[in-house]
C-alpha cells in the first residue's frame, strides 16, 4: 500500500511499507488546529515521496475543523502519501451520523461529536461522509504500529478489539504481540518532556498526544511530529 484512498471501501486496518527514497511521519491529535498543522508540514517540507501518518480526532475541540479536513482531503487528492486513522472523536461522529448513539451518550461532556462538520439532524456533511467512513483504525508498518490510542494486549485476538484502539488509555505492558515491532498513539496528553524521554530512550510504546488544544501551560499545548527513520521531534506551539 502507498497511499490512503478516499474512494475505497473501508478496511480496518492497512499494511504500509516504507518509501523507497521518502521520509516518514506522524502527528497525533490535531483537534481543528489547521494553523498549527500546516506551520509543522511547513518545518518538515513535506513531499510527495514521503509519507504522512495522523493519529486521528481531527475534529472538536479545535477552531479550523472544516479547514483541518479540507486540507486532509487536499493533500490527498493532490498525491500526497497520507494515511489518517479514526480516532474516537471521527467515530462517535460517524455513530451519531448513523444515528447509533442514544441521547444520553451524546449529552456526554467534553465532545461536540463534529458539530464543526454536521447539521441539525446530525449527518455529516456530504463533502466529509467518504473520509471519515472509510478511516481505518490501526496501520502495521515495518518496524511500527501505528493506532489512535492503543491495543488491548490481555484480549484473546487484540488486532480485531478495534474498541479498545480508539478508547483504550492503559496499553498492556505484556507487547510480545508487536513482536519487536514499536507502537506509536496519541488519544491521551502526556507532558512534553516525558514524550522526548520517551523518544530518546526508544521506549517500545511512544506516546505522541501533548494536547494542542491546551493553553497557557509549559508542559502542554503543542502539536507534535516525529520522523520515524531518525525520531527527530517537531514542535509546533500552540497559538
Amino acid at each position: 500500500m502507498t497511499s490512503f484512498s478516499i474512494n475505497n471501501e473501508l478496511k480496518t486496518y492497512l499494511k504500509v511499507k516504507k518509501p523507497k527514497q521518502g521520509r516518514r511521519f506522524v502527528i497525533p491529535d490535531i483537534h481543528g488546529h489547521f494553523d498549527e498543522f500546516k506551520a509543522v508540514l511547513d518545518k518538515i517540507s513535506l513531499t510527495k515521496s514521503d509519507q504522512l501518518f495522523l493519529l486521528g480526532d481531527y475534529i472538536d475541540r479545535g477552531p479550523k475543523v472544516k479547514e483541518l479536513l479540507d486540507e486532509i482531503i487536499l493533500l490527498i487528492e493532490n498525491g500526497y502519501s497520507v494515511f489518517p486513522l479514526r480516532g474516537n472523536h471521527e467515530d462517535m461522529c460517524w455513530q451519531a451520523h448513523l444515528k447509533d448513539y442514544d441521547e444520553e451518550t451524546l449529552k456526554l461532556p467534553g465532545y461536540k461529536w463534529g458539530k464543526d462538520i454536521i447539521d441539525g439532524a446530525r449527518k455529516i456533511f456530504p463533502e466529509y461522509v467518504s473520509l471519515i467512513s472509510q478511516l481505518p483504525y490501526y496501520y502495521e508498518l515495518d518496524n511500527f504500529f501505528i493506532v489512535h490510542a492503543g491495543f488491548d494486549f490481555s484480549a484473546p485476538a487484540p488486532f480485531t478489539e478495534y474498541k479498545s484502539m480508539l478508547w483504550n488509555c492503559n496499553t498492556s505492558e505484556d507487547i510480545k504481540h508487536l513482536n519487536g515491532k514499536t507502537l506509536i498513539h496519541g488519544h491521551v496528553k502526556r507532558p512534553i518532556n516525558e514524550i522526548r524521554n520517551s523518544i530518546k530512550n526508544r521506549t517500545q510504546i511512544i506516546a505522541l498526544d501533548n494536547s494542542v488544544y491546551t493553553k497557557n501551560s509549559n508542559e502542554y499545548g503543542n502539536l507534535l511530529c516525529l520522523n520515524l527513520d531518525s525520531f527527530e521531534l517537531f514542535v509546533q506551539k500552540s497559538a
